[in-house]
């Protein structure tokens, strides 16, 4: 006897389920994720040097060799050794580059972009 009812409820909940999903997304449709703004600087560099995106932990941003900062601050000369170190022979920075990144640059022989 405790069967049929179970079975019954179980449609009534499903039935009630599927009308309360139904009538959310009637209300609010998907909405596009959008990229974070490092990301999409990311990608705008990489668009305009040619180069595809690739990112992710180890890898460069653009190519096989570009680098992209999208930082608050400037890209200082420990950065600039470290991405040297990773085969990276290119960066660029929207925040721009310290003093001492510069010099760092020219003794490594590490290219340095400013992006607006």
């Amino acid at each position: 006897m405790s069967l049929p009812v179970f079975i019954l409820s179980l449609g009534v909940g499903a039935f009630l389920t599927h009308k309360i999903l139904s009538a959310t997304a009637s209300r609010n449709p998907p909405q596009r994720r959008r990229l974070p703004a490092w990301r999409r600087t990311e990608r705008d560099v990489c668009q305009a040097l040619g180069l595809p995106h690739q990112g992710g932990p180890g890898k460069a941003d653009c190519g096989q060799t570009v680098e992209v900062k999208d930082w608050a601050r400037p890209v200082d000369a420990g950065t600039v050794a470290r991405e040297y170190e990773k085969g990276r022979r290119a960066i660029v920075s929207v925040s721009g580059f310290t003093v001492p990144a510069y010099a760092e640059a020219e003794r490594l022989g590490v290219r340095l972009y400013l992006a607006s």
